[in-house]
């Protein structure tokens, strides 16, 4: 009987105690640099989102795009202007005829889907894909263009939207 009461109080002996607070600290720094680490890749991706998306929304309300006639068959960059800030309608029109996997291998989107839209009160044209609010990254951008009309020559006070997500 004796014994059985000795042994009984060896379970908690100092070293068990010195080992279980080694693993805990162990448990605890593996736990903070794998958030770190995940931190660190929601940045990277979501800086890598924002220099793409500014890169293809300065270049569609800045440049003419290359070669400065093209259209949706014959095409290597695609941009909207025809002075900076400037949005011609009719290549916006050739624009939402270009294949959606067209646009994302021009803008190097491949792992992104993408939705352009550009409106005024009277304008509204958009291409790409629907925007999908569940995703767990998303980038949109809003850029204030003026939209001429080739017919009328008007000019009118539009948004030029792009959001970038990735599922």
């Amino acid at each position: 009987m004796k014994d059985k009461a000795l042994r009984k109080g060896q379970t908690f002996t100092p070293d068990f105690f010195f080992s279980a607070v080694i693993f805990i600290f162990i448990v605890n720094i593996a736990f903070l640099a794998w958030n770190s680490a995940q931190d660190k890749t929601i940045d990277f991706e979501s800086d890598n989102m924002q220099r793409k998306i500014f890169y293809i929304t300065d270049m569609l309300a800045r440049t003419p795009g290359f070669p400065h006639d093209w259209n949706s068959t014959y095409i290597d960059i695609p941009g909207l202007a025809d002075s900076p800030n400037i949005i011609n309608i009719s290549r916006m029109n050739e624009l939402e005829n270009i294949s959606y996997d067209n646009l994302t291998y021009m803008w190097g989107l491949a792992y992104y889907d993408f939705n352009l839209t550009i409106e005024s009160d009277t304008i509204y044209k958009t291409a790409g894909k629907e925007i999908d609010m569940e995703s767990y990254y998303i980038t949109p951008i809003e850029r204030v263009v003026l939209l001429q009309d080739d017919d009328t020559g008007t000019l009118e006070k539009g948004l030029l939207r792009f959001t970038l997500w990735k599922i």
